[in-house]
């Protein structure tokens, strides 16, 4: 397919990620509608103009959204997403439309380094047509494609995601816990722990309802947090009885595998 031969809208396309789809998609040679809460074209008119029209709301609005837009688009365009969990939203699609979907997840926030080796998702829903597109416009991009099945992405991002932010969390509130304040700690903080703080900050100054989304709203989270209750209590046993050995030796475990030696 040409550029020149369709038009995409992107609804939400005036939030961050939205404007990052714009952007890449633009620099490409596309011609791109976008539309916020109280700017843009209508969805009707969206529909009506554009063969693509990509999701870029927050999870908790995306089924609404899928659902008055999917059902104005023909068979023959193409319903795309960019939100972080794909089980719902694809499903949610799927419902919507007689078009075909094609769920999608940027693994990196609008403001990255294309330079860098960064990884999209890809969920194929229902695609004919439209299938080698996207992963077209992508891997031009210089994106790493990576496709598989919504369940499989939505269990790995039980761990990229969940319990990479869950963990962040647990350390803020044990922090605030202590009431120890951020200069005093800051003046003991060593390297690695300065990054760490980093880190909190980063997901602390972000979206609120984004992140609680991300895990709450991930139900592979449930096994992963049942996993860190289990090693937790395991921990608090072997440190209450003062074992530095068995410690070390869950570590020396651990490295033997983590599959970096493989």
């Amino acid at each position: 397919m040409k550029e020149s031969d369709f038009e995409i809208g992107i609804i939400g396309g005036t939030g961050d990620m939205g404007r990052w789809c714009a952007d890449l998609l633009r620099k490409q040679g596309y011609s791109v509608h976008v539309s916020g809460r109280t700017s843009g074209p209508s969805m009707e008119e969206m529909a009506a103009r554009c063969a693509v029209i990509i999701v870029s709301v927050p999870i908790e609005s995306t089924k609404s959204v899928v659902s008055a837009v999917g059902a104005l688009m023909p068979e023959t365009s193409l319903l795309m997403d960019l939100t972080s969990l794909k089980e719902a939203p694809l499903r949610s699609m799927l419902e919507a439309t007689k078009a075909e979907v094609m769920g999608c997840h940027p693994l990196f926030g609008p403001k990255a380094d294309l330079s860098e080796d960064l990884g999209i998702v890809i969920c194929p829903g229902r695609v004919r047509q439209w299938a080698s597109w996207p992963v077209e416009v992508f891997r031009n991009a210089g994106l790493r494609v990576i496709e598989t099945t919504p369940e499989k992405h939505d269990k790995m991002m039980a761990l990229v995601q969940g319990l990479n932010h869950l963990d962040s969390m647990i350390m803020a509130m044990i922090i605030k816990r202590t009431g120890i304040g951020r200069i005093e700690l800051e003046e003991y903080a060593t390297p690695l722990f300065r990054s760490k703080l980093d880190i909190i900050d980063r997901v602390m100054s972000g979206s609120p309802r984004m992140y609680a989304e991300i895990i709450a709203g991930n139900s592979h989270v449930k096994e992963i947090f049942g996993y860190y209750e289990e090693i937790l209590m395991d921990l608090k046993t072997i440190i209450e009885r003062g074992d530095g050995s068995a410690l070390a030796e869950i570590i020396i475990q651990l490295r033997s595998s983590s599959g970096k030696d493989s």
